[in-house]
């Protein structure tokens, strides 16, 4: 939602817009100037870690975070989950370029305990679609709703310890850019971040 707000506030910058390809680091892309603005989930880095890589990031929403349990895994049958649930049970990352950031993330999320990950490369996340899953998938919106939705093989899984999962999203870019449009992005971008979140504020 935050997205396609901030596309009708750019209609008078030029832009091009393009899905990150597996297999690819985003922000690798972005320090070798391949990319200019990433939109993607908080990788969790630290301002000053960050601030070495020379990039900025603004808070950009969420999405929802979700668990694919295959039925035939005992944690399917536990409700609700709590986190220590989740020790042991191996996490399948599916790209081996966020692989790192996929497990600070979920520990994060889930707790410290959870995993182990094991990498499990995919060539798109249709394949979930018939595959047999033999571990915990964390999805995103788009392959949870499009791939996994369907399948009465698998339980989906939206909280833990009845917190409802989300995923942090935050807008990346070089701190040393000078291009004026994506500089005018970017305020859009902070613009419409900071109105989301006044929204979401309670009201005092």
């Amino acid at each position: 939602a935050l997205m396609q707000e901030a596309l009708q506030h750019s209609k008078k910058i030029p832009l091009s817009l393009r899905t990150n390809y597996k297999g690819i680091n985003i922000l690798d892309e972005l320090q070798n100037d391949d990319v200019d603005i990433a939109l993607c989930f908080d990788f969790g880095f630290s301002d000053d870690a960050l601030a070495q890589r020379g990039i900025g990031a603004i808070p950009f929403g969420s999405q929802q975070l979700a668990l694919a349990i295959p039925a035939n895994l005992p944690l399917a049958a536990k409700d609700p989950i709590a986190g220590g649930d989740l020790a042991g049970v191996p996490f399948f990352v599916t790209d081996a370029a966020y692989f790192d950031y996929w497990a600070l993330l979920l520990r994060s999320i889930l707790g410290p305990d959870t995993g182990p990950f094991v990498l499990k490369p995919i060539e798109d996340w249709s394949v979930l679609a018939f595959e047999e899953l033999k571990g915990v998938y964390a999805c995103g919106t788009t392959p949870l709703s499009a791939h996994l939705q369907h399948r009465d093989d698998v339980r989906i899984v939206h909280t833990v310890e009845g917190v409802d999962m989300r995923i942090p999203n935050v807008a990346y870019y070089r701190l040393n850019s000078d291009n004026e449009n994506v500089l005018a992005l970017l305020d859009v971008i902070r613009d419409v971040s900071e109105k989301a979140a006044e929204t979401e504020s309670p009201q005092g």
